[in-house]
């Protein structure tokens, strides 16, 4: 759950374990006098985040345990920098993008998360161009939509598991300023102890089944769905999904016999996975993200037929 307040409504507020606050430091309330020269002499001069680590408790308490202290004489200002000391134990999130071909997308896409809290990193699949940053992993040779099970099963393997929540992105979508604090609060506020990934890009597929026999269920802001299609966020247990190897007779034979254009198969072979361990999918109601107009790198005549975003 993500918390808007300034620091000195956390008086006596009492946080559930797990709340992520985005605080902002403003100058004390009036006839309070700050003596630090730490504490901001500015109203918003800037916000910091953390996630409280305590059970049901008081922030105040949790302070004057800290600096030793009477908790009915805690001075505001000490409060303060007993908020900012704890700045380490942020909420961590971590955007995985991956990238083909699409330079400009990419860019707005990374240009839109500088400001965002969340760390970032590109995994790209052999493109006719380079970013010189720490995060782009460019890989050696393009896997194309034929081997995107290895390539995801590589990078299922390489994440950090450190991080508390994943965000997996295309390259070619848009997404809003507010977008991953927005991503983070409608995956807290699903309150379902069995959902595996909550997919942000949500479009006319959720009105039927799609890789599994499940039939749409409306829940409130959510539509359960049971699949997804790479554009989600979730917790580090997805990634321990056991990805097979796909066929090349899906494309070479059956794709060929039956003459229509096959997607990878990886977006069905995961859904099924988790949905048959008796997990749950679901999209938002409303999409988080904007699929971007131009030819799919991998299924540009079905994209034609079904455009995204309809």
């Amino acid at each position: 759950m993500l918390v808007d307040i300034n620091c000195w409504q956390l008086i006596g507020m009492k946080l559930p374990a797990g709340t992520f606050l985005n605080v902002t430091a403003v100058v004390p309330p009036q006839g309070i006098t700050a003596t630090s020269p730490d504490t901001p002499t500015n109203n918003a001069v800037g916000c910091v985040n953390f996630v409280t680590s305590e059970g049901v408790a008081a922030l105040y308490s949790l302070a004057c345990s800290t600096i030793g202290i009477i908790s009915n004489f805690v001075p505001y200002y000490l409060i303060e920098l007993f908020i900012f000391a704890k700045i380490q134990n942020k909420m961590k999130v971590l955007t995985v993008i991956t990238s083909y071909n699409r330079k400009k997308s990419l860019l707005n896409l990374l240009q839109k998360l500088e400001k965002q809290p969340t760390d970032v990193v590109i995994y790209d699949d052999n493109s006719d161009f380079k970013l010189n940053i720490p995060q782009f992993k460019q890989f050696k040779h393009n896997y194309g939509k034929e081997y995107l099970w290895l390539k995801f099963k590589k990078i299922f393997n390489e994440l950090p598991k450190s991080y508390d929540y994943y965000i997996i992105l295309p390259d070619d979508i848009d997404i809003g300023n507010n977008f991953v604090k927005s991503a983070v609060n409608s995956w807290e506020n699903l309150t379902d102890k069995e959902k595996i990934c909550l997919s942000l890009l949500t479009d006319g597929r959720i009105n039927k089944p799609n890789w599994t026999a499940f039939k749409p269920l409306i829940k409130s802001n959510y539509v359960q769905t049971q699949w997804q299609d790479f554009c989600f966020i979730c917790e580090k247990e997805f990634f321990t999904v056991d990805i097979q190897q796909i066929s090349l007779q899906r494309w070479q034979v059956i794709g060929k016999s039956l003459n229509i254009e096959l997607g990878s198969g990886l977006g069905g072979q995961i859904s099924r996975y988790w949905n048959d361990k008796g997990r749950t999918m679901y999209h938002t109601k409303k999409s988080l993200v904007k699929h971007l107009k131009g030819v799919s790198k991998m299924n540009p005549h079905e994209r034609l037929i079904n455009p995204l975003n309809d």
